[in-house]
This record gives C-alpha cells, structure tokens and sequence, in this order.
C-alpha cells in the first residue's frame, strides 16, 4: 500500500532537533539552487512526516518553504511509532537521495548496524523469531535460542545494512571491525 501524498500546513509540521541534525545542511549554494527550483516549479518531492506530524526528512525543503513564506507544503506520512524505526526511516532515506562520501555511508552504516542489532538482541531475549527489514520488508531469520545463531544474525544485518548504506559489503565489514576493534581497544572513535 502506497501512502498519500497530503497538504499540510508548515505551521504544523513538528521539527525534531535530533532528526535535523542528523544530517548536514546542504551548502548555500546548494540551498539558493533548491530555493529558485522550488520557487519556479514548487516542491516536487514531498516531505516525510510520521503520523504525529514530526519532519523526518524534507529539513532542507521546509527551511525553503519557510524562506518563501509558502503556507502549506505536501507531505506523505507513514506510520512509525518505535523511535528506533523513525531514526532508520531517516538514515534510510537520506542516503538514498544524497550524495554522501563512501565515509559518510560507513558512518551512516554503522548507525543503522547498531540500531538493527540492538531489535536484534530485544527480538532474541523475547523468544521470538528474529527478521530484519531489507527496503521497507520483514524478512524472518532464523530462531535465535543458541548463541551460535547469533553470529548468522551479526553476519545477516552487516549484509543488510551495507546494502542500505549503499556500500559493498566487504568495504562496510572491515570498516565496521576496524572502528568496533579501535573503540574496545580504548582507542576511542575515528575523526
């Protein structure tokens, strides 16, 4: 089922600091290029609210939409509550529409791995069957009742979110160990 695209008023779109700051600002230049486009053929690629009205992405389009005092802007809303899926939805979606260094998608990567690995550990110790969710779908894997299932489990999400990150899986697995390694060993994180 496709979600619909709504016209909301800018004055009740909810901004969460911690979903702003997730990414970057765009460059100035940028953001003049995004202003004249949106003032010449208006917002073609609507805002993602979730259904409490909370801007999960579209940041750089409503700071236009403000600057050009526009008094609505579409939206398409989805329904996600858990707050570890609404940090992923934004994850997921700006890097899939951004330019990002191959960096910034380990970087990225690595917040997504932690986040499913941590559904992981919470699906494990509830006895329930474990899944990961690969481009909008649950695909279940394996009970995780031995300890030795839970490495497939560690090995399933690296795959899934090196393909998320856009990254191969060889560059996401050794960047991934090379930080984990560095952060146990007291090294502390990589600039």
């Amino acid at each position: 089922m496709e979600n619909k695209i709504e016209t909301i008023n800018v004055k009740d779109i909810k901004i969460r600091k911690d979903f702003e700051e997730l990414f970057p600002h765009i460059q100035a230049t940028e953001f003049e290029e995004l202003k004249n486009d949106i003032k010449e053929r208006g917002i073609i690629t609507a805002l993602q609210l979730n259904q409490d009205n909370i801007l999960l992405c579209g940041h750089q389009r409503l700071r236009v939409a403000k600057e050009l005092k526009l008094q609505s802007v579409p939206c398409t809303k989805f329904n996600i509550t858990d707050d570890d899926d609404l940090v992923m939805h934004v994850i997921k979606d700006n890097i899939r529409r951004r330019d990002l260094s191959t960096a910034q998608r380990i970087e990225y990567g690595k917040k997504l791995h932690e986040i499913e690995s941590r559904k992981a550990e919470k699906r494990m110790h509830a006895g329930k069957k474990t899944e990961v969710i690969e481009n909008g779908k649950k695909h279940p894997m394996a009970n995780l009742q031995h300890r030795e299932d839970t490495s497939k489990t560690k090995g399933k999400i690296m795959d899934v979110v090196a393909k998320e990150a856009r990254l191969s899986r060889v560059i996401f697995h050794n960047q991934y160990h090379h930080y984990h390694h560095r952060n146990h060993a007291g090294l502390g994180q990589e600039p």
